[in-house]
């Protein structure tokens, strides 16, 4: 985890190779794995590319991972700081993606809910797309270390701010009565790091709502399903852009 840990270091600025930072970086990589839990040989797709680190994260379990970015210019600097890592990256809206139903594993959504104008449309999107699960992380907003994040983590001011139950209540109008596995981590000022690095780890991650940085998974349980299959090419456009389009399954033989 620290070889990760280090590379979101040296594409995320100088406070991240400073003490604290890299002691945050290390934090964020216990709570994705613990909650997002990915698999070898799964397909995830990475909404947003807030947190490009995600990628090597992902691909340490051996996971094929497509990332969805809003602006060329992201696809740009991700495409540049991640040059070391093989990448399939998009652009794309989130409120209508450019992929099919069911076509990922694992949906993950990396401090980039936040920078959304419609946070539930976006979740609907994510749940679609997925036929495994979902994970969330966010900058807490009842924390007192969050306020602390904010510059190293959003380029932009976010157009949001959530606690962990915000979140949940939202993943509960998408997907009534599905079990949310949620934690938090970095519960003290951020200053505070690495020197209180060894009581910080003996707080529990699970079901802790006071870490600046909260995450949250939950499994995609449909109550109906649509009659598509992913379509792993994509279709030329003409208008010198490519999309996905979804396939259907209306003339197959069975």
């Amino acid at each position: 985890m620290k070889e990760c840990a280090d590379y979101t270091m040296n594409n995320r600025g100088n406070w991240f190779e400073s003490p604290a930072g890299i002691y945050v970086g290390e934090r964020m990589a216990s709570l994705f794995m613990n909650l997002a839990r990915p698999l070898r040989g799964e397909r995830i797709l990475d909404m947003g590319c807030n947190m490009n680190s995600s990628m090597v994260l992902f691909k340490n379990p051996g996971c094929s991972v497509t990332s969805l970015a809003t602006t060329r210019e992201t696809v740009e600097k991700v495409t540049k700081d991640m040059r070391d890592v093989a990448q399939d990256i998009h652009v794309g809206d989130m409120e209508d993606l450019p992929f099919s139903d069911n076509e990922f594993d694992l949906v993950t959504m990396i401090l980039s809910l936040e920078m959304t104008h419609a946070p539930e449309n976006v979740l609907s999107e994510a749940v679609r797309v997925s036929h495994g699960r979902v994970f969330i992380a966010l900058l807490n907003r009842i924390s007192c270390a969050a306020r602390s994040l904010k510059t190293p983590f959003f380029s932009t001011p976010p157009l949001h701010s959530f606690t962990m139950f915000d979140v949940i209540r939202i993943v509960g109008k998408a997907m009534p009565d599905v079990p949310v596995d949620w934690g938090s981590v970095v519960c003290f000022p951020v200053s505070w790091y690495p020197r209180l690095g060894t009581t910080d780890r003996r707080l529990p991650l699970r079901k802790n709502p006071l870490g600046a940085i909260g995450g949250l998974a939950f499994p995609v349980k449909y109550r109906y399903r649509t009659i598509q299959e992913p379509l792993r090419v994509n279709v030329n456009t003409g208008i010198g852009e490519t999309r996905r389009v979804p396939g259907t399954v209306c003339n197959r033989k069975r």
